[in-house]
């Protein structure tokens, strides 16, 4: 097996590239398939409002949102 990609031959370039393209397609397949609502027949898209803003904490007079 060989430490270095530079010097590496076709084979364990071949493996490289395949294993790049299986976890690409994963990533995909998994973000195709991610859903957003639990309501599978829903043909409208879902929509997320922002509220209003919170303070989370105060520091010497300055404000962190």
């Amino acid at each position: 097996m060989t430490s270095s990609l530079i010097g590496a031959d076709k084979a364990t370039h071949g493996k490289i590239v395949g294993t790049a393209l299986v976890a690409v397609l994963l990533f995909v397949a998994v973000g195709f398939w991610a859903h957003l609502t639990d309501d599978a027949n829903s043909t409208r898209p879902a929509v997320v409002k922002a509220s209003t803003p919170t303070t989370y904490t105060s520091h010497d007079g300055v404000m962190v949102r």
